[in-house]
Order: C-alpha cells, then structure tokens, then sequence
C-alpha cells in the first residue's frame, strides 16, 4: 500500500485458513497526526487512588470512581497507587513518591486532576464528588492540550508513541504510566475473588514527569519503551496511561465540590488518556 498521508486511515484485511474460512480483521493505520485547533480539545481528568490491600475502606472509593466513570464516559481515567505493603504483587515502588507529593495521610484518599483532594465518604456522595469535579474541569480547566498515540506490546516490551497537541505554548511535563487491569486477589471488605483494575505497574517517564517546551499550535512527539515488569500478571490486560501537567495552575473554583480540599500546589493534569497495549488514541474534541 501507499504510505498513510493522513493522520488515520482504516481498512478489513481478509485472511482464508486452510478449510476456506475467511476473518476479517479491521485495521487502523496511524499516519502523521494533525491537530485542528479550532476546536475545543475533549476535556478529561484523571482520578488518583491511594489504597492497599488491606484498606478495608479503600473498595467505597473505588466502587466511586466506577460510578463517575459510568455517569460520564470517557471523561475520568483512573490511576490505582498501591501502597508498597499491599500483598500479591499489587504494590508498587513509586507509590511513597507520590503520598509525599500530596501529603497523602490515611487510605483511601483521591487526588483529582492533581488539584482536589477527595475523601472517602459514602459511595452515592462520593459518585457525585467526581462527577462534580469532572464537571468542573470542563467548564473552569478545558484543556490546552491533546494527546493521541500508539502503544504496541511485542517481545516482551510495551512501546508508547504519543502526540501532544498545544493550543499555546508554555513549559510543561508529560508522565506515561504502565497499568494492569484484571488483578483476582483477596482485598480487605471486598472478598477473596476481588478484581484489582487500574493498578499502577511502572513509570515509562520520569516518576513526576518530564519536562518539555510547547510551541503555540503545534505537536510534540514522545517514545517510550520499557520491558514488561515481573509484577505483571497477563501482559494482555496492560494499557497505558497518559498526562500532562501544567506547571502554571490558577487557583481551581470550589463552586461544583464543596466538599474537598483544593490542593493549590500551582500545577494541575491537564489532559490524560489511557491507551490499551496494541490500541491507537486519536485527538479528541468537544
């Protein structure tokens, strides 16, 4: 085929085995990606979740997220930290870097967009939390910036391309996360059959992120590639997440979530996506 001019195209391949079947496969085929700046770029908010295993508060808040994420789809990614003693191959090394960020004191606790600190109250008011706060980022923190990319899994490694779109320019940091979903083991008030999703694996950048310059309307590339670690449980289930930080942050509004703690560190998560292993993410507007 001719090489791919646009930033995506799509087509059905048709393979015929041996007894004369025929399976089509749907292909996408990224090309060089195009921004249209004109457009507001697609608002999302990523959602931190400190825990543990044995937290036997911490399935509430996870049982949250959940619920904000159905409410509004595809506007809240989560990211699971495990403290570092949680059993069965959850814990994850980096998670002490980030309680310290956020003066994390107890479990659970939720940090949204980098900016609101969330506490665990009853499912049903922390659903409306989330929501609240994911409402808010639209309308008081739409995104400067757009994130689309590639992340393939082969051999063992998992590869990120990723694209970052800039309406303005500025200074800002680009994290990328390995995740794990699909985790069975015995979680405190959640059983012995407990599905652990979202869990942080390992950082494919800097842990807090590195730095980059932007120019006004324009794309920065990235590459990433890491092994798969040995925590890992089915390479399958990984994906990959995602975000950007601005390190010039307004104080955000209380008016949606009255009922959190606004951070004010002077940064904020201005975009995340999250990209499953052999998936393409494209930019998203509103």
């Amino acid at each position: 085929l001719s090489e791919n001019t646009g930033d995506m195209r799509y087509g059905t391949v048709i393979l015929t085995d041996a007894d004369g079947t025929d399976y089509n496969v749907e292909i996408a085929q990224m090309g060089q990606m195009v921004a249209d700046y004109t457009q507001d770029f697609y608002r999302r908010s990523m959602a931190i979740r400190f825990t543990a295993r044995w937290c036997g508060y911490c399935p509430v808040m996870a049982a949250s997220i959940d619920g904000a994420i159905e409410a509004l789809p595809g506007r809240i990614i989560p990211f699971t930290l495990h403290a570092t003693s949680s059993q069965g191959g959850l814990a994850y090394s980096g998670t002490a870097n980030f309680e310290g960020l956020y003066n994390i004191g107890g479990y659970p606790t939720g940090i949204f967009n980098g900016y609101a600190d969330v506490p665990n109250y009853q499912t049903s008011s922390n659903i409306q939390l989330f929501q609240n706060l994911a409402n808010e980022a639209i309308e008081y923190n739409p995104s400067n910036t757009n994130i689309g990319g590639f992340v393939s899994l082969s051999n063992g490694k998992v590869k990120a391309q990723i694209s970052v779109a800039s309406k303005e320019a500025g200074e800002y940091k680009i994290a990328a996360f390995l995740l794990e979903d699909g985790i069975v083991y015995t979680q405190a008030s959640g059983g012995s059959d407990y599905v652990h999703n979202y869990v942080v694996r390992k950082e494919m950048t800097g842990i807090y992120g590195d730095a980059f310059s932007a120019q006004a309307n324009s794309i920065k590339d990235f590459e990433y590639t890491i092994d798969v670690p040995s925590s890992v449980k089915d390479a399958s289930k990984l994906h990959v997440v995602v975000y950007i930080i601005n390190p010039n942050a307004s104080s955000a509004s209380t008016m949606y979530a009255s009922q959190v703690e606004y951070l004010n560190l002077g940064t904020y998560v201005d975009q995340v996506v999250d990209i499953p292993v052999n998936n393409i993410c494209e930019f998203k507007y509103e």
